[in-house]
């Protein structure tokens, strides 16, 4: 028998499966009961979290033969629900908004929900991806989509519910799933394991929800994959091999070199992750994450519930968020943050990260951070510490190229304004090349008032001497 994803092998059937959307379901639960459906409905949130899923309940509960008036859940069991629950439903047509995008599409729409279902009581449309609708399907659909037929539905799923048109949303009840907890995909996790009759272990659990960002489908899929390599049970170290993930001990192992102002440790885990294949844009993700994690817990102890991990994990970072000061991590952050947008474009990406975590690795304590800070706010260039400490990001453009050819490197980032300390710190490091500092246009302008200005006074002296 072929294997069936264990995305669709637990996709919700009744309205109490559906994870982490509780406030949905019970309006929806309610709605159904007391046959008070909408005529049409938009579910709008991320990805994996359950909107087209909960479009096809509603259509299941909807014709189920053999629900009761006051109940909501579909039985499951008639020729409706089964029909439906395999997709051969004449009655329930899901219709993919990227590739039914037209005003044609939509014409044909409009003749067809004059028929009245075919076997069951309603004919629901479920219109997935709905913001790649066109402008002119938008319009040929008002009219229908008011005042739509007794037996037909309408249920618009999108992810991008600020591309659909607010004439179209005022028509509909807007309901926002949410993206889920790691809290809750741990447990959802746990429980598949457990009805496959397979183990998993809470860091492999934890390490698979925190990958997925808050989408059940992903966090399947990738349990799934998990148990391609290691059918007998899964672990972090399988997770991390099969999905080409680094476990959190490298990340705490980066935290270290951070904390111990350890640039060679630094570099040597930088090697050890991309020796395992993982794409620099992925470790900076990581390294982002790791460093907000113990942010939060260095702010304020009590703010540990907010940290995405396991329980034994969530000791760990609080062990290592005593090593940091919050004004430390926050400066941290900026910085990486702000090498993390040049990573795509940059020629070297590598580089980049490297020479970026060890420079911060070996910056002194107390020294660099509040060195990396502008006069804007912002944070300086990572590779201000290729240039001399102090340059930051009050430097000016021209300082900033000057560097970049001097030490053959480039900046992250060329700020201006009126302060230039870093002007100040660089000049005597471009006086050493015997080459001299940059001169911006305001103090050439300055410099040639100042000669017109003494050969006016040199010629009123001599006019005076001459009368």
């Amino acid at each position: 028998m072929a294997h069936l994803a264990l995305a669709r092998k637990y996709r919700p059937q009744r309205f109490a499966d559906l994870v982490g959307q509780d406030p949905i379901r019970t309006t929806l639960e309610q709605a159904v009961a007391k046959n008070r459906v909408a005529q049409a409905y938009l579910f709008a949130g991320p990805r994996g979290s359950g909107k087209t899923t909960t479009a096809r309940l509603i259509a299941k509960a909807l014709n189920c033969e053999r629900r009761k008036p006051g109940e909501s859940e579909p039985c499951n069991e008639c020729g409706s629900c089964v029909a439906i629950t395999n997709g051969t439903s004449l009655d329930v047509l899901e219709i993919d908004g990227a590739s039914n995008r037209g005003i044609e599409e939509i014409r044909n729409l409009r003749e067809n929900v004059k028929y009245s279902a075919s076997g069951g009581k309603f004919k629901v449309y479920i219109i997935d991806e709905a913001h790649q609708l066109t402008d002119f399907a938008w319009n040929a659909l008002l009219k229908t989509l008011e005042e739509p037929p007794e037996h037909v539905r309408f249920v618009f799923c999108t992810t991008e519910p600020l591309e659909v048109p607010d004439t179209i949303a005022s028509r509909c009840q807007v309901f926002e799933f949410r993206r889920l907890r790691s809290e809750e995909l741990v447990k959802h996790l746990l429980e598949v394991a457990a009805k496959e009759k397979v183990s998993l272990d809470q860091e492999a659990a934890a390490l698979i929800a925190r990958a997925s960002e808050g989408s059940v489908r992903d966090a399947l899929g990738r349990l799934d994959q998990s148990l391609a390599l290691s059918p007998e049970g899964v672990t972090a170290a399988t997770v991390a091999q099969a999905l080409g993930l680094a476990g959190l001990d490298a990340y705490f192992d980066l935290g270290d070199a951070l904390a111990k102002r350890d640039p060679k440790l630094a570099l040597q885990v930088l090697d050890r992750l991309h020796d395992r294949g993982m794409d620099v844009e992925e470790i900076a993700d990581g390294l982002s994450h790791h460093l907000r994690q113990l942010l939060m817990i260095a702010v304020d102890a009590s703010l540990e519930k907010l940290v995405d991990a396991a329980p034994s994990d969530r000791e760990r970072y609080a062990a290592q968020a005593k090593e940091f000061k919050p004004t430390d991590l926050n400066a941290m952050l900026n910085l990486l943050l702000d090498t993390r947008a040049l990573l795509r474009r940059a020629e070297a990406p590598r580089i980049l990260l490297e020479v970026a975590a060890g420079v911060e690795a070996g910056r002194r304590r107390g020294d660099g951070w509040q060195r990396g800070i502008g006069h804007s706010g912002r944070a300086t260039p990572l590779f201000a510490g290729a240039c001399g400490p102090a340059l930051h990001a009050g430097a000016a453009p021209k300082l900033h190229a000057t560097c970049a050819r001097r030490y053959g490197v480039a900046t992250v980032r060329a700020h201006s304004g009126r302060g230039r300390p870093g002007g100040r710190a660089l000049a005597p490091k471009l006086r050493q090349s015997g080459r001299p500092p940059a001169r911006g246009a305001s103090s050439r302008r300055r410099d040639g008032r100042s000669q017109r200005s003494g050969r006016a006074m040199e010629e009123r002296g001599r006019s005076r001497e001459g009368a």
